[in-house]
């Protein structure tokens, strides 16, 4: 799709500063200055070259690409229309979409990126038009860098020439007597001329140039983002709500998850609830006393106790273990075996006074003891 943009107006600026500088030069006075045509020729080949590359080599390629993404975003709401639905599964295999070769080339390259992410990611990450058809590549397209110098260079051609008119104008004035000061004005006023003229030039080309330039790029920016919008509503919407809807399904099975972990904890929970209140006996704290440390067990009272004891060489404390089985652990101290016959006769007492129901009511019967170890 070949069109022009603003970059139209350089060709006409050109040929009319050029008209311009032949009749200055060659109508303009009785005798052409051979040093003033020089200098003008010199920079309007210089200039003319630059304008030829930047149009046909930046300027007008990215016009072409603005164009095609205009046509493409009418394209795609006509399409929209008739489907009434998302036309990837139209384009995906689609070789001419914009009918402009660079940006088939870019398209080409997002739906080969975007079948490689699919393949290799589990969760079905993929890759948006947003990366690959940008601002950042228009850039890359009109040559931001080189185009953005250029009304700089062409404002210091013009500079250039006006110190090169005013030496060759300087060069042959001499400063001896009235008749000679005389006879130099004329070759100084050719100097001048010069130094005016090309100033005049390098500064109307450098004003068009950064105007169509400025033109072309916002031109080419609001293609862009028109095509993105439009190809995120009717073709794809973006990753980011892919991304989003990813992480919605992870947090709804991490919730099922914990749902799950809370009602399996409340069921064990009631059950030892439930057997804890039809057997109050078995789950029977104790509390140990030694050497001023206290542990608490939930083990039967009838197995075992711990207590901590001090050896003599040392004052770091021993844990040693006990069984009210008659037969005491290694390290035993006479207070442990004193707190182990109190329980043992305890206990008896309790289980006699069951056993016979000699009077003591529901609440003693259920109560735990607890035992303290002196």
């Amino acid at each position: 799709m070949k069109s022009f943009g603003s970059e139209a107006l350089l060709l006409p600026t050109y040929l009319l500063m050029l008209a311009i500088c032949v009749f200055l030069n060659v109508y303009g006075q009785a005798k052409p200055d051979p040093v003033n045509i020089t200098v003008n020729a010199g920079m309007f080949v210089i200039i003319g070259i630059t304008m030829l590359w930047a149009t046909y080599g930046a300027l007008n390629p990215v016009s072409r690409m603005a164009s095609s993404l205009r046509y493409t975003v009418q394209t795609m709401e006509i399409d929209f229309k008739k489907t009434e639905n998302y036309l990837w599964e139209d384009y995906r295999n689609e070789t001419n979409l914009f009918h402009n070769k660079i940006l088939n080339h870019r398209f080409n390259e997002y739906r080969v990126e975007r079948k490689r992410l699919m393949m290799l990611s589990s969760r079905g990450v993929k890759c948006d038009i947003e990366d690959y058809i940008n601002e950042y590549f228009i850039d890359s397209n009109i040559k931001k860098g080189m185009l953005a110098i250029i009304p700089g260079v062409m404002t210091g051609l013009g500079i250039l020439g006006t110190f090169i008119g005013l030496s060759f104008g300087l060069q042959n004035f001499n400063t001896g007597n009235a008749q000679e000061i005389t006879n130099s004005i004329a070759p100084l006023m050719d100097g001048i001329k010069v130094a005016f003229h090309t100033s005049i030039y390098g500064m109307v080309f450098s004003l068009i140039f950064n105007f169509v330039y400025k033109k072309t790029l916002e031109d080419a920016y609001h293609a862009v983002d028109q095509f993105l919008n439009t190809y995120h509503k009717y073709v794809l919407p973006k990753t980011e709500n892919d991304d989003l809807e990813v992480l919605l399904s992870f947090q709804e099975k991490q919730l099922q998850e914990t749902k799950k972990m809370l009602s399996e904890f409340s069921d064990e929970l009631a059950g030892k609830l439930a057997a804890a209140v039809a057997n109050p006996y078995y789950y029977q704290a104790q509390e140990t006393a030694v050497s001023g440390e206290t542990f608490f067990t939930e083990e039967p009272a009838s197995e075992k106790t711990f207590y901590a004891g001090k050896t003599a060489a040392s004052e770091e404390p021993v844990f040693t273990e006990e069984l009210f089985t008659g037969n005491p652990g290694t390290e035993t101290s006479a207070a442990a075996k004193r707190a182990a016959g109190k329980m043992k006769e305890e206990k008896a007492v309790n289980h006699a006074a069951e056993k016979k129901n000699i009077g003591l009511d529901d609440e003693e019967k259920i109560q735990p003891k607890d035992f303290f170890i002196q």
